[in-house]
C-alpha cells in the first residue's frame, strides 16, 4: 500500500500537468493549475495527517487515504471537464499525501522486531527503489 501511494504521488509530480495538457487536451496554464491543486491538497493532507492518524490509527488512515487517492485518480482519468479533472487532482493529492510519511513511521516503529539498524536500512532501500523507478 505504501509503495502504491508513493508511486501515485511520484506519477502526479512528474506527469499530472502533462497529462492534463496532452491527455485531456486542456491548456498548459490549466495543467499548471491542476498541478497546483494537487500540491495544495497534498500539503493540506500532510498538515492535518497527524490528527487523522491519531484518530483512526495508521492502518485505517492509510486505507482511508488510499481510497480517497484511488477515487481521485479515477476521476482525473475519466474526467472530461476542467472541473472534474481539478477535483480529481484534489482527491488524488489528498489521498496520496500520507502514504510515504506514515509508511516510514510504521517501518520505524517496528524496528525492535527487525533488529538494530534493519528498519532504517529497509526504509532507505524502499525509498531508493521508489525514487529510482520514478526517474
Amino acid at each position: 500500500m505504501v509503495a502504491g501511494l508513493s508511486f501515485t504521488e511520484g506519477a502526479a509530480n512528474d506527469w499530472l500537468a502533462v497529462a492534463t495538457n496532452t491527455g485531456h487536451g486542456f491548456s498548459h496554464s490549466l495543467g499548471a493549475l491542476v498541478f497546483t491543486l494537487f500540491v495544495a491538497a497534498m500539503t493540506l493532507g500532510r498538515f492535518t495527517g497527524g490528527q487523522i492518524v491519531d484518530r483512526l490509527g495508521s492502518v485505517r488512515a492509510l486505507l482511508l487515504m488510499g481510497g480517497i487517492g484511488l477515487f481521485g485518480v479515477a476521476l482525473f482519468i475519466a474526467g472530461d471537464s476542467a472541473w472534474s479533472i481539478g477535483m480529481g487532482a484534489l482527491f488524488w493529492g489528498l489521498g496520496s499525501s500520507l502514504g510515504f510519511p506514515v509508511g516510514m513511521s510504521i517501518a520505524a516503529s517496528h524496528s525492535k522486531h527487525l533488529g538494530p539498524g534493519r528498519s532504517a536500512s529497509s526504509a532507505a532501500s524502499a525509498t531508493g527503489r521508489c525514487s529510482a523507478v520514478r526517474h
